[in-house]
């Protein structure tokens, strides 16, 4: 019989650890592999049947046993090819070495969708704060070079419905593998935030808010830290807690490296909801990487506001005129289409606008877009604005000098007569249907004056718009007074 002794940290983390340990486990055969997390810890024991893969409780309890049966031996686990966070494992299938696999921590069974990748993967790592959604997955190849996948791979805003509705495609984007780094020695999340390390070509390069490529691709290379300083080939990086990086060299030696220590205090800030707090913050600092990371987090939180200040920030003015667009629409199911079309996730804006009843305006989205044939297919569908697509069509040849080609399109326009008057007031009818349907209620109840100022009616005003009406009533306070003045003196 062996034991496994569990030892509490005395006056949380880097405190004195205690003489006697708080519980303690017996088991049967050799522990092979001991995983840990902040709530739960993983036991791989050996055995004639290929041992056994369980999760337990710091208090000792079993949580559940990992069904790893077909693709895995627990009793030759090890910490490169499986992973362990709060409510996920991830283990590199055995058969295929493809595949990674991702099973519940909670139930042992398979959750999510596994991820097939080209090449062999080495190794894998799993973030390890967050809600199940927001899970991570980051795994390298064996080209070593560093990709970042998703656990659940959909998005909790779009029901499941939703994704049937738009199509596979959607989902195919929601799980896309993107690659972040090549020529990786090792990868390794931080234990109290997203951000991400790795040994990168004998350099350490940090990822201050890694989820950025699903948000905004192109902001997401402002958001990563290098540090200077060759640390050899092989390195691994033993522990990753806040803003301090452990990293040991070949010849065993560790070295401490650190990042911005702003940066945990910024995810504070963000996960409490204190979006003021975290303007201030970045304000103080002054650090492109910091606005860059705060406007990647407004958009994924939807908050617009922030959003606007923090890419005027880093001087994204045509990001800043697309946010202050979104503003302006009156319905909430428009602005979150319009951020999910900001994501470069069209199907997932067009189950959006589908699933809320705006026909229109998802007609209108592929129309912009320039996606003709769907733009098309939504009117037919669901027997309105014909006509305003094979108008705008008809506009886009002509200022295109251009013939038409597609034959659905030749079809439908012998087939139905194009009034410019008519399109237009229909136009004009839809958007007076969307302020309508945006419009609080006269006489409501104190609820709805207390709405968020991104769920409301309106945009909120903005700074610059609240200093021209100033100045705006000072100049007209101004002149009432001239004129007053010019009356008393030719009474």
């Amino acid at each position: 019989m062996k034991q496994v002794c569990v030892y509490k940290s005395e006056g949380g983390a880097g405190g004195r650890w205690s003489n006697h340990p708080a519980c303690v486990l017996d088991v049967r055969d050799i522990v092979t592999l001991v995983l840990q997390c902040r709530s739960c810890f993983l036991l791989c024991t050996g055995g004639a049947d290929g041992g056994a893969a369980r999760v337990y409780g710091y208090e000792g309890r079993l949580i559940c046993e990992l069904k790893t049966k077909g693709f895995a031996r627990p009793d030759v686990l090890s910490d490169v090819c499986a992973s362990l966070s709060p409510d996920t494992c991830a283990i590199v299938d055995r058969n295929d070495t493809k595949c990674v696999r991702f099973l519940d921590t909670s139930a042992g069974r398979p959750v999510g969708e596994d991820v097939t990748h080209t090449l062999e993967v080495v190794s894998v790592a799993l973030s390890q704060t967050g809600a199940a959604p927001d899970r991570r997955c980051a795994f390298v190849d064996a080209n070593r070079d560093l990709y970042l996948a998703t656990v659940l791979g959909s998005d909790e805003n779009v029901s499941s419905s939703s994704h049937a509705r738009a199509g596979s495609s959607s989902n195919a984007a929601a799980r896309a593998v993107v690659k972040l780094a090549t020529m990786v020695d090792d990868v390794r999340w931080s234990d109290t935030t997203d951000m991400l390390a790795a040994v990168v070509d004998g350099r350490l390069q940090v990822w201050y808010y890694p989820n950025a490529v699903y948000v905004d691709a192109d902001l997401a290379p402002r958001t990563k830290l290098m540090r200077d300083g060759d640390l050899g080939k092989s390195a691994k990086i033993v522990s990753f807690d806040g803003a301090r990086c452990t990293v040991r060299r070949m010849d065993g030696a560790r070295i401490s490296c650190s990042v911005s220590a702003h940066v945990p205090v910024l995810y504070r800030h963000v996960l409490s909801g204190q979006w003021d707090a975290a303007i201030r913050l970045c304000r103080f600092v002054k650090d492109d990487s910091m606005w860059a990371c705060l406007a990647a987090m407004a958009v994924a939180n939807k908050d617009l506001n922030t959003a606007e200040i923090a890419y005027a920030a880093v001087e994204e003015v045509e990001k800043v005129q697309f946010v202050q667009a979104i503003r302006k629409i009156p319905t909430e199911e428009g602005r979150m289409a319009e951020l999910a079309l900001f994501r470069r996730k069209p199907d997932e804006a067009e189950a959006i606008l589908l699933q809320a009843g705006a026909t229109y305006r998802a007609i209108d989205m592929h129309v912009r877009l320039f996606n003709w044939r769907r733009a098309l297919d939504l009117a037919v569908q669901h027997r309105t604005h014909v006509d305003t697509v094979l108008y705008h069509r008809k506009r886009y040849l002509t200022e295109a000098q251009r013939r038409e080609t597609d034959e659905s399109f030749k079809e439908y326009s012998r087939s139905v007569e194009i009034d410019e008057e008519a399109v237009l007031t229909k136009i004009s009818q839809e958007a007076e249907k969307e302020k309508e349907r945006a419009r609080p209620v006269v006489g409501a109840g104190a609820g709805s004056r207390g709405a968020s100022r991104d769920t409301g009616g309106g945009p909120p005003p903005s700074v610059r718009s609240m200093m021209k009406a100033q100045s705006g009533a000072a100049s007209g306070s101004t002149a009432s007074a001239r004129e007053q003045r010019s009356r008393m003196s030719r009474r």
